[in-house]
């Protein structure tokens, strides 16, 4: 399981680096973020393992 404050701060760097600004529901964003990569992740480790 990620940890969600260090992505938040992640995507906020990001978005930093390349100009944007992070939209105002972070939560949602990090959320779908770590949803996103935990979901590959596991099916990564499913399919190798």
């Amino acid at each position: 399981m990620l940890d969600r404050a260090t992505i938040e701060e992640f995507l906020e760097a990001e978005f930093w680096d390349y100009g944007l600004k992070i939209p105002l529901d972070r939560k949602k964003l990090v959320e779908a973020f770590c949803q996103y990569v935990e979901n590959g992740y596991y099916e990564w480790l499913k399919d190798n393992f």
